[in-house]
């Protein structure tokens, strides 16, 4: 005469807990502790209606609604907690759950054998593990989605590295011999100090534009992807002549441009490659052989469909033994072209030759948009 309100309470009041657990999952706005509160709490009544009816031999009634309500709701924090559950107790509480779901079978089963409530227990697991499926598809989509877009930021740092290293450094480079020749001008011949610090000034707005150009790519965020920091609006081939030039002024050498009056239409990506090879190369130059007595810059497109680029210096032959070496080590910077060349199905060189030093660049002009 006592067990049946007993039974009743073993049914409704795991089942109003957990249903009010996913009501509060649906409502609440935070998916960290108060998630994993609400399944611990759902998962801790449902098992303890199961653990006092098992002890006491009660049988709950199949025909009932409430035991249905119970575990639809468990299966639903079960879904849930695995799609948004990051702490430990989160994971602890989804298992707890699980389980819970697992063993609510037990109640029902009028013959409480080993035997058959193994038999329902596994049966009840196909339902813990499609809920469990259910959760972890979208969290799968989630992780690559997040691990997508934090690749595609490191390429746009990666961008920006290359281009304060290849650009920016360049024009400092610059400016430190201009400051070098200045120093000299002063004392020997004061008319050239104007012209010098004419130069100076130049190559000071020509860093900033490279700073402002970098820095760009950090804001545009919108711009993530593969595609991300691409060369678009990067200088190219028809920027090598002044290139050239700006390098020709503060250069103590001879410094020879073999140049087309007219490049020829390439993929800009490939152009912008070839320019920023040059402007490697010369900074290499200007670093490890300051007083290379000739510099060459050629750029030549073949018939079979490649634009080569070649920068060669000479070495003066009363150099010091450890300039000579600092020459051959050359630059890091130039392996991250290196790369980029590679990477665009091209090939580039860099060794002594026999009275100095030489880069080649080859890549293929292909059929991309110029």
């Amino acid at each position: 005469m006592t067990a049946a309100p007993v039974v009743g309470l073993l049914t409704a009041v795991p089942a109003a807990v957990a249903a009010g657990s996913v009501a509060y999952v649906a409502v609440g706005r935070d998916r960290g502790n108060s998630l994993s509160t609400a399944v611990a709490v759902a998962a801790l009544a449902s098992l303890t209606a199961t653990t006092v009816a098992l002890a006491e031999g009660y049988l709950g009634d199949p025909t009932g609604g409430w035991g249905l309500i119970e575990v639809a709701s468990l299966l639903v924090l079960v879904a849930v907690g695995v799609r948004f559950t990051r702490a430990r107790f989160g994971w602890i509480a989804v298992a707890a759950a699980a389980v819970a779901q697992v063993l609510w079978v037990t109640r029902y089963l009028p013959d409480k054998t080993f035997s058959t409530i193994v038999a329902g227990c596994l049966t009840s697991a196909v339902g813990a593990v499609a809920a469990a499926g259910v959760g972890v598809y979208p969290r799968m989509a989630a992780t690559r989605l997040a691990r997508s877009v934090a690749n595609a930021r490191a390429q746009q740092r990666r961008e920006l590295e290359r281009d304060l290293h290849d650009y920016v450094a360049h024009d400092l480079s610059g400016i430190i011999v201009q400051a070098q020749a200045a120093q000299y001008a002063a004392r020997d011949d004061p008319s050239r100090l104007l012209e010098a610090l004419r130069r100076i000034e130049s190559a000071g707005r020509k860093a900033m534009v490279s700073m402002d150009r970098a820095l760009e790519l950090i804001r545009q965020d919108s711009a993530l992807g593969a595609d991300a920091g691409t060369s678009v609006g990067q200088p190219c081939l028809d920027d090598l002549p002044a290139l050239v030039d700006g390098y020709r002024q503060a250069s103590p050498g001879a410094v020879t441009g073999k140049l087309p009056e007219r490049f020829p239409a390439v993929p800009h990506v490939v152009s912008a490659t070839v320019y920023r090879a040059a402007v490697e190369a010369l900074t290499n130059v200007r670093r490890h052989a300051p007083d290379a007595p000739h510099v060459l810059v050629a750029v030549t497109a073949d018939g079979d469909g490649w634009i080569e680029l070649v920068v060669a210096n000479t070495v003066d032959p009363s150099a010091s033994a450890r300039s000579v070496q600092r020459d051959r080590r050359g630059g890091t910077g130039l392996v991250g072209v290196a790369a980029r060349v590679e990477a665009l199905g091209g090939t580039l060189g860099a060794g002594p030759t026999a009275d100095g030093w030489e880069v080649v660049v080859r890549l293929p002009v292909g059929n991309g948009d110029v």
